[in-house]
């Protein structure tokens, strides 16, 4: 989120009553401490007072300095975090390899599918509390273990994400923010565009095409040929089915 609101430290052995001198930082997990501003013993011996700065993150974790000397490290309480990431209503655009942008999209599902499983295609998200970490996670569907689903974060702002697409596929997938723990709610569904045959292969001759009927004569015995098919968003992984049940 933004900067400016204010952090109280409350502890002993802070000092006297002064400004300058004092510092506090504050961070979630391993990441670089933040560093507030504008730091001042408000209460001798016992608060800090001080200016946060623009970040990103929950379950922070807080350490101050006088005259030099560190504090120990502390985490915060419940409601020691900046504000959770929100993507805007209609604030997801579609920014094709080509350049040209389309009109917000926001949930695309079945149908109305329009990302390419080969990746590539852009998108561009706006909101609130996004942070500014390159390393922020925009996922499309769940992939904690591999992050083959994670966006390409090429831009980020605290209101504004441009993403590249990777190569995956699926079907009313949430779209996520992960801004350091934080969380959106995963109300925005997307879908990749569904395969398209164009045409089949048995034993090397070409059986059919786009819009032509199909005359494949495969023993009920099954058959060590190959079949092989050509088209377009077919993905990295799926099923063959020869007949209706599907």
């Amino acid at each position: 989120g933004g900067s400016g609101g204010d952090l109280v430290n409350t502890g002993q052995n802070i000092g006297p009553k002064i400004q300058g001198d004092v510092a506090a930082t504050y961070r979630w997990t391993s990441a670089t401490p933040f560093a507030a501003t504008g730091c001042k013993v408000t209460t001798a011996h016992n608060v800090i007072t001080c200016n946060t700065v623009a970040g990103a993150g929950s379950g922070l974790n807080f350490s101050v300095t006088t005259t030099g000397r560190a504090s120990n490290e502390v985490p915060g309480d419940a409601a020691a975090a900046y504000q959770a990431p929100v993507i805007a209503a209609g604030g997801i655009q579609l920014n094709t390899k080509t350049g040209k942008i389309n009109q917000p999209f926001a949930p695309l599902t079945g149908a109305s599918a329009g990302l390419a499983t080969q990746g590539g295609d852009q998108i561009v998200i706006t909101g609130t509390n996004f942070g500014v970490d390159p390393k922020t996670v925009v996922a499309i569907g769940s992939c904690p273990d591999t992050g083959r689903c994670n966006c390409n974060v090429t831009s980020i702002t605290h209101d504004k994400i441009v993403c590249r697409v990777p190569q995956w596929q699926g079907k009313d997938l949430p779209i996520t923010i992960n801004a350091g723990g934080l969380i959106t709610d995963g109300s925005f569904l997307f879908s990749f565009t569904p395969a398209k045959v164009m045409g089949v292969e048995y034993k090397g001759a070409p059986l059919a095409s786009a819009g032509a009927a199909q005359n494949i004569r495969v023993p009920t015995s099954g058959s060590a040929q190959y079949i092989t098919m050509t088209g377009t968003n077919f993905g990295s992984s799926g099923q063959l089915v020869i007949g209706k049940d599907r």
